[in-house]
């Protein structure tokens, strides 16, 4: 076969591939220290993850990461929105996920095991990954459309819209946030910057919210207590000991390790050296044999 004028664009492709790949192992090398993970009703569960505070911690307004947890499956990584605001949360990040499938499933037992045994879990984080929303400052107004759990990246950008205006930013844009859902832990979770929103204008002269309950709340969903510390923005306290059965590494606040320059240039070059090697081998290895 007359492979060589492939090559050309096998090259390119594995080089791609390569750096993509040294991307991700070096993000999930170390498990990231777990500052919460609760499982609300409705089997939604919150988990708050530490970062770092340098620039390498650091991530945009809508992106999401990768989780994984090795006591569920060593393999899979499932992609998920982070629902705060790198401006609200300066060292942390939140998401907000629904069990909708098997892993999730998984995540939600797994979530009350370790409860229930006083232990933080274990997971690893790849990211930061998409597209930043915050070209929403470029508009004069704002509408925000959401349902379920898919309001996680709306909530990043109200929680960056109130922290901006808490730093002294006057409010410059008329926001419409509308949501609809079926599980009030949800609109518990997004209570504390609701009642900012409400603070900062009392009069609805910037924020106008509608809210619609898809279904009729049983009596023993009312029922359920409500946690006035969670509702108010407060994480709620876990153990200090992760779960040393699935490993002994010490969980560290996530950072990426190939965001500086030099680390960025030592990837590329080692990358494209290696792909060069490969592509080499199969262009002369049989010609050598």
């Amino acid at each position: 076969m007359h492979y060589n004028p492939i090559l050309s664009w096998i090259f390119p492709s594995v080089m791609l591939y390569t750096i993509s790949r040294a991307i991700s192992s070096s993000n999930g090398l170390t498990p990231i220290s777990v500052r919460e993970c609760t499982t609300l009703s409705n089997d939604v569960v919150k988990v708050v993850l530490s970062r770092s505070t340098a620039p390498a911690g650091n991530y945009k307004v809508g992106q999401f990461v990768y989780l994984n947890v090795p006591a569920i499956s060593k393999l899979q990584w499932h992609a998920f929105t982070i629902a705060s605001s790198p401006r609200n949360s300066p060292d942390t990040l939140t998401i907000l996920l629904k069990s909708l499938g098997d892993w999730t499933e998984e995540l939600v037992r797994y979530s009350d095991d370790c409860k229930t045994k006083s232990v933080l879990p274990v997971m690893y984080m790849d990211g930061y990954y998409g597209a930043s929303l915050e070209m929403y400052e470029e508009y004069s107004t704002i509408c925000l459309v959401g349902g379920g759990i898919g309001v996680t990246p709306l909530l990043s950008i109200l929680q960056d819209l109130v922290a901006r205006i808490w730093s002294g930013e006057p409010p410059r844009q008329k926001v419409y946030f509308i949501f609809s859902f079926r599980e009030l832990s949800l609109l518990e979770e997004i209570h504390p910057v609701l009642m900012q929103i409400k603070e900062i204008d009392p009069h609805e002269e910037y924020f106008s919210l509608h809210f619609s309950l898809t279904r009729v709340p049983t009596k023993e969903m009312l029922d359920q207590p409500i946690d006035r510390e969670r509702i108010t923005g407060k994480t709620e306290a876990l153990a200090t000991k992760y779960d040393s059965k699935v490993t002994s590494r010490t969980p560290r606040s996530f950072t990426e390790p190939l965001r500086t320059r030099t680390s960025k240039v030592v990837m590329f070059g080692a990358s494209f050296l290696v792909t060069l090697i490969v592509v080499v081998l199969v262009k002369y290895g049989n010609k050598s044999a």
